[in-house]
């Protein structure tokens, strides 16, 4: 993809055919290009079509069921997983040195000197690799100088390499050689100074000696341990207690034998390292599948373990909202016994603070405005039936609510002015009553027989008693039982009328020859009598009602009056003390210093961290990490996979002519899946199909060359062998 060759899906899905097809497809649809415009090519966009589309699972169903009778053409099919084994050099009596994969570069990443190196010396810096499946690809290319080949998890072989060297990067990861003179050579590369490599040439080893070293497996799950009152799982693979302890708990690994390429072997499967058997991968992948971080992350999908948000929450995120607050606890006792204030050393000299001075006279007092106050009769209360059952408690329950209903209070014409102007004299009068009484309240001057005078009498002029006294008469006399049936419209009648019998003597029914039953012989003394009741408890009524208003007005008076007294009174004495405290606040100043006192011990004390500096620095990594999280990546990095879905699978052919019928299969199988699902085509790299290819069109070239060079040759050979032959003809023509 990255040289323009891609492989269409109408070609042979990247094989041998298909690459010399694409190349083929790309020189015949080649145009001259325009004049002065600019192509782009789709370097990017056709390398990421192809990335994560190939479904291995579904090709592994394939391959194991022999598909295609593929199994009589190959030697051995090899499925990979994306699954690094952390190995740890056992002895961690120098430090915890962790050789695969190799951390040794991982600070130098971004150095310049770094890149220059690493392109000139080596494309990688891990020694450790996995060996394929079946021994019978590469075991014949090797002899065994000591030991066997591995056969166990825990089991693993040293490759040397051609005449059997030993790479010194292998001699630091065996422990064969101090680690420390690697990492000063690495920080003399990186700050860009001159690197002292030591002579290795009189290192030798025997081959016990180098089956000595031991490592240890450290599962990727077990490096991380759960912090319930985060609910995230923090890396503690940067502390060095902790990863000694999994080392020493952990499963060791044994190099039980050392093999070494023959001499006549041009090429080899394995290069210079230490090989692991693929039992050790399954090993890996069995043990995190059992983990409690893989099952919690297996049962939570959309949850990163490792920082305990959703991973949409950490996509949207641009920064961290972690609450820093959570990881220190103060104690209040402390702090208070900490610090302690001498307020005798605070000496703050105020003399110079006078309010005795200020002068009130020139302070202006508002004036009662009375003009907004004034009382509305339809706003006066009304009698309840608790009003009336006391004024006339020979009468029941239900003969006050039946009174009520049917007498209604009406006002004389004039009575609201009258009651206006009564309101405003009372309220005039406070000012006067408050100077000669100063601790009485409203409610004492309201009770005083002046204001309750008032009151009678505005209430006496705002009544229609002549009204009042007619429905009163009718509706009380008839419940307390005075007269029979329809009485109470004669009663009426004569009250309107100015008949109301003479003294002492009954009044006459409709016929005027006997007296009503239950009628009074006086009249005009009933009426008074319930008149004078029912204005007594009525006046006291409307006292109250105007006691209440009055309160009301008066209040609001001394509120402005006392609000605009303050305000002028604060503006004198803010002049006073801001003048005081200019003087005085330099003297507080140097007062301040003498009288606070701290005791930086104990106020230390009150503050503790929860979490330690290298358990705080475990949780910030965890929680914010540059990389973006997702499901498939946590797993990856816990060592968790399955084998029904490799990363990678690796054939090897019996031969040259099975490798094409290999191919032929693949591109089968490709035909099969497009009729029934597109997204199970798989494209796949044939190495010595595009190796040959490219060799073959190197060759053609030549070869092209050659048979130019060679007619230019015959040719010139041709006419040279003419002209001799001419030339000696004519030179003996005359002996001839």
């Amino acid at each position: 993809s990255m040289m323009g060759v891609d492989s269409s899906d109408e070609s042979a899905g990247g094989g041998e055919a298909s690459v010399e097809e694409a190349a083929e497809a790309e020189d015949a649809d080649e145009e001259e290009p325009q004049e002065g415009v600019v192509e782009t090519h789709g370097t990017i966009s056709r390398m990421f079509s192809r990335v994560g589309k190939n479904d291995l699972a579904s090709l592994k169903v394939f391959l194991d069921g022999n598909g295609g009778g593929i199994n009589q053409y190959v030697r051995h099919i090899d499925y990979i997983y994306d699954v690094t084994p952390q190995i740890f050099l056992a002895d961690t009596s120098d430090g915890v040195l962790q050789v695969n994969p190799d951390t040794t570069f991982a600070s130098m990443g971004g150095s310049s000197n770094f890149s220059s190196f690493m392109s000139s010396s080596m494309s990688s810096s891990s020694v450790f690799r996995q060996l394929p499946g079946n021994y019978d690809i590469f075991s014949d290319q090797y002899d065994v100088l000591a030991g066997r080949w591995p056969t166990e998890a825990h089991e693993l072989v040293l490759v040397l390499g051609y005449g059997g060297y030993l790479s010194d990067l292998l001699e630091y990861d065996m422990g064969l050689r101090d680690h420390a003179e690697l990492d000063s050579m690495i920080k003399s590369l990186q700050s860009g100074e001159d690197v002292v490599v030591s002579d290795t040439s009189d290192n030798v080893y025997t081959y016990e000696e180098l089956m000595v070293p031991t490592f240890t497996l450290v599962h990727a799950c077990d490096m991380y341990q759960y912090e319930p009152e985060y609910g995230v799982w923090t890396n503690k693979s940067d502390d060095p207690d902790y990863m000694r302890q999994l080392i020493a708990n952990g499963e060791e690994l044994h190099i039980v034998g050392v093999v070494q390429p023959k001499d006549d072997e041009d090429a080899t499967t394995l290069s210079n390292g230490i090989y692991y058997t693929p039992d050790l991968t399954y090993l890996v992948m069995d043990t995190a599948a059992d983990s409690e971080i893989v099952r919690s992350q297996l049962e939570h999908p959309d949850v990163d373990v490792f920082s305990g948000k959703t991973f949409d929450e950490l996509s949207e995120e641009s920064g961290t909202s972690f609450d820093m607050s959570t990881l220190i606890t103060i104690d209040g006792t402390k702090i208070s016994q900490a610090i302690t204030f001498d307020t005798g050393a605070l000496s703050l000299d105020l003399s110079g603070l006078d309010l005795s001075g200020i002068d009130v006279s020139g302070f202006s007092m508002p004036t009662l405005d009375l003009s907004s106050l004034s009382f509305d009769t339809s706003q006066l209360p009304e009698l309840t039936q608790e009003d009336l059952a006391s004024v006339f408690p020979e009468l029941t329950a239900d003969d006050l609510v039946d009174i009520l209903a049917s007498v209604q209070i009406h006002f004389n014409e004039g009575g609201q002015e009258r009651l206006n102007e009564t309101i405003q004299q009372i309220v005039a009068g406070f000012s006067a009553y408050q100077e000669q009484n100063p601790d009485a309240t409203i409610a004492d001057y309201m009770a005083t027989l002046d204001v309750r005078s008032l009151i009678a009498g505005a209430t006496a002029d705002l009544i229609d008693t002549a009204d009042l006294e007619r429905q009163l008469v009718a509706a009380i006399s008839a419940k307390l039982g005075i007269g029979g049936e329809g009485w109470e419209e004669e009663l009426v009648d004569r009250i309107d009328e100015g008949d109301t019998g003479d003294e002492g003597e009954p009044a006459t029914d409709e016929g005027g020859s006997e007296p009503a039953p239950g009628v009074p012989t006086d009249i005009s003394g009933l009426t008074q009598e319930i008149i004078s009741r029912l204005l007594s408890k009525y006046v006291e009524t409307i006292a109250a009602s105007l006691g209440q208003q009055i309160s009301t007005a008066i209040q609001a008076y001394m509120q402005t009056a006392i609000t605009q007294m303050m305000t002028q009174m604060s503006a004198a004495v803010q002049q006073q003390i801001v003048s005081a405290m200019q003087s005085a606040m330099g003297q507080l100043a140097s007062n301040m210093a003498n009288a606070l006192h701290v005791d930086e011990a104990a106020f230390a004390s009150a503050f503790q961290f929860n979490l330690d500096e290298r358990q705080l620095t475990e949780l910030m990594t965890s929680l914010m990490t540059p990389e973006q999280a997702s499901y498939d990546g946590n797993l990856t990095k816990l060592g968790y996979a399955v084998r029904e879905k490799p990363s990678e699978i690796d054939i090897y052919p019996l031969d040259f002519e099975s490798k094409g019928r290999v191919v032929e299969i693949l591109d089968g199988y490709n035909d099969e899946m497009r009729e029934v699902d597109e997204d199970k085509v798989i494209t796949y790299t044939d190495l010595v199909g595009a190796l040959m290819s490219s060799v073959t069109r190197i060759i053609d070239m030549i070869s092209a060359m050659l048979i130019a060079f060679v007619s230019i040759s015959l040719i010139v050979s041709s006419i040279m062998i003419g002209i001799i032959t001419y030339i000696s003809v004519l030179e003996r023509k005359k002996e001839i």
